[in-house]
């Protein structure tokens, strides 16, 4: 196993894969790394398998029962991943409507059809190239189609699901809280980072694995801190 295929801007979550059925349940680890994810044997250190995709690996989500797991990767390509054969059962294309579109932030919607991301994107119309506004959009994970979005300053880094997927928190210039209850994806409030000269470091929170809280490293010019979201009542706490 050489360390060039595997993650030197990855990381490594454990998850149980403790279905009722199964009397072999136990922990496996996900390795994100270039045009692949390794799953290891949690209790023997073993390679169970090399999931080949396409694409560096970004961020993952996992469907409620744990079945299935969602990779975004290539910044425009998400890898449907079934976690009991370890092989890519199918994959969606963001850039499908004549727009190339770069994807900054992927949540999985709990009822596991729909995902966010934070999306950059550009066409060519008549010879001239045109830049879309940064914005937040809802899409289909069987086809990549967009459904709603809303616009955001500067565009995101990263996006945290809270209050069960009704409010998704994006992280950019500022934190930007958007209400997805409704028909469409609102900006109800910005909580201000630049003007305070916080710098956002948004990297691998996965909050699944830590009792429910994300953590998003920041620094100033002064010190530097972290800033701990809680998913289920959306408060923020800055340490």
């Amino acid at each position: 196993m050489s360390w060039q295929r595997l993650l030197v801007l990855a990381l490594v979550f454990a998850m149980c894969l403790a279905h009722a059925e199964r009397a072999d349940a136990r922990d496996r680890f996900y390795y994100l790394g270039y045009e692949i994810v390794q799953v290891i044997d949690g209790d023997t250190d073993a390679i169970i398998a090399d999931i080949p995709m396409r694409g560096a690996t970004r961020e993952v989500g996992l469907t409620a029962d744990r079945k299935f797991m969602f990779v975004a990767a290539n910044r425009h390509l998400v890898h449907k991943v079934d976690l009991e054969q370890n092989k890519v059962v199918a994959t969606a294309d963001v850039s499908n409507d004549g727009w190339d579109r770069v994807m900054f932030g992927f949540v999985v919607d709990p009822d596991g059809r729909t995902a966010y991301g934070g999306f950059m994107s550009r066409k060519v119309d008549k010879g001239e190239v045109v830049v879309g506004k940064p914005v937040v959009a809802q899409f289909e994970l069987a086809t990549g189609k967009l459904l709603r979005s809303v616009e955001v300053p500067w565009g995101v880094a990263h996006l945290v699901g809270v209050k069960g997927g009704r409010m998704l928190y994006a992280f950019g210039k500022d934190i930007y809280k958007i209400d997805t209850s409704g028909a469409d994806l609102k900006v109800t409030e910005t909580v201000p980072m630049f003007d305070k000269g916080m710098n956002i470091l948004p990297f691998w929170d996965y909050a699944f694995d830590n009792g429910g809280i994300a953590s998003m490293n920041y620094y100033t010019e002064k010190f530097m801190g972290l800033l701990l979201i809680d998913q289920q009542s959306g408060d923020i706490r800055d340490i």
